[in-house]
């Protein structure tokens, strides 16, 4: 019998019991630590495996646009800083400047952010106007007088390198469509990697396939118009196109890179529409917070407000 108020006396055995896994706590707590390790280790030599394979695929703009995220992940992750510890100011009645001053503060905070971004946009604009270039170089060379005289395998290049070059004009211009509709904060945070859960890598080979389009068609180009050089005769009679069509592999040459081209495109649209209904939906939630603490401030302050009178 306990009486109201207090506990009874934990049982030997219980003791004995608690003892005995406090003994084996620190021991089993080691185990699953360096399970854990191991199994995180593994899991991050096969995302470097599959990064390096991903990497080669993009020839190698993957990674460069990797290690200039990394360094606008620092500018973003500053600014961010900034900003935070200038709503403290703010919220603590430290600071008290003009509406000027303030916008000129925020700009400031966020200068090296729309600088990139700023840039970002100049280079989508250039890259545009190259791949543009290439899909006229390759719409003209399915033109050439003479094509049919040649290799078949010449303009399946031209074929394929056209279907790229329009893959990755779009991208382009649907990256630049997509960043003007989004501020700094969102954009600095789907840079590295804080929207949908996405890490840099993924973000640089979103950004690395306009890049990436651009080169193969590039070297489909130069292919087609080695073969064309190489291979033209003066045959009286020159081959039809839709006896070209006919050729067995000439589907299969002009249709993979279109196919990688297509896809490459979907994954890079994918990517960005997930991080910017992502960003859309916090900037929902933290508006919605923001809102109620002001309707909790202005009951609190209407509250106190009565008391007085």
């Amino acid at each position: 019998m306990t009486t109201p108020g207090t506990t009874s006396p934990p049982s030997l055995a219980r003791v004995r019991t608690n003892t005995s896994r406090s003994q084996g706590d620190p021991i089993k707590a080691e185990a699953e630590a360096a399970s854990v390790h191991g199994e995180k280790k593994k899991r991050n030599k096969f995302y470097d495996i599959l990064w390096t394979l991903v990497d080669w695929f993009f020839l190698g703009f993957a990674a460069k646009f990797y290690y200039r995220l990394v360094l606008y992940g620092r500018a973003v992750e500053k600014a961010l800083e900034g900003e935070k510890k200038l709503n403290k100011e703010r919220s603590d009645g430290i600071w008290k400047k003009s509406a000027d001053e303030e916008k000129k503060a925020d700009d400031r905070i966020w200068e090296d952010v729309a600088n990139w971004r700023d840039g970002q946009q100049e280079e989508w604009n250039r890259m545009g106007t190259t791949t543009s270039l290439m899909a006229t170089i390759s719409a003209a060379s399915l033109a050439f007088s003479g094509i049919d005289q040649a290799w078949w395998l010449g303009r399946a290049f031209f074929a394929g390198a056209l279907g790229m070059s329009l893959c990755g004009f779009f991208t382009i211009h649907y990256f630049g469509v997509l960043a003007e509709g989004m501020d700094d904060d969102t954009v600095g945070r789907a840079a590295i990697g804080q929207l949908s859960g996405q890490t840099q890598r993924v973000v640089a080979g979103a950004l690395a396939v306009p890049a990436a389009l651009s080169a193969y068609s590039t070297l489909l180009i130069l292919l087609g118009h080695i073969i064309f050089v190489l291979t033209i005769s003066n045959r009286t009679q020159a081959t039809t196109f839709s006896g070209i069509l006919l050729e067995p592999g000439f589907k299969i040459v002009a249709g993979i890179p279109i196919l990688v081209g297509v896809v490459m495109m979907l994954g890079a649209v994918i990517v960005a529409e997930l991080m910017y209904l992502d960003g859309k939906k916090q900037k929902g939630d933290s508006g919605r917070q923001s809102a109620g603490r002001d309707i909790e401030s202005a009951t609190a302050s209407g509250v106190t407000t009565g008391q007085g009178s």
